[in-house]
């Protein structure tokens, strides 16, 4: 396992568990499924969710130069 994987495994378990300990209002089984999900993709969300903010700031900086 080179590094870059054994970093991706360590924060895929980190989110997990923290994301199963934030959810303690809920049923054991939603708590379950969505720490799972997180685990599972939370990279992907992360690109996406960059993506989107780089876009929205160049958005705002184009409506601000149009000024």
């Amino acid at each position: 396992m080179s590094w870059w994987e054994g970093l991706h495994l360590a924060l895929s378990i980190a989110m997990l568990i923290g994301v199963f300990i934030i959810g303690d209002d809920e049923p054991f089984w939603v708590r379950l499924g969505s720490a799972v999900f997180v685990a599972v993709f939370w990279l992907p969300l992360l690109v996406i969710f960059a993506i989107w903010m780089i876009g929205d700031g160049i958005g705002g900086l184009v409506r601000m130069l149009r000024r």
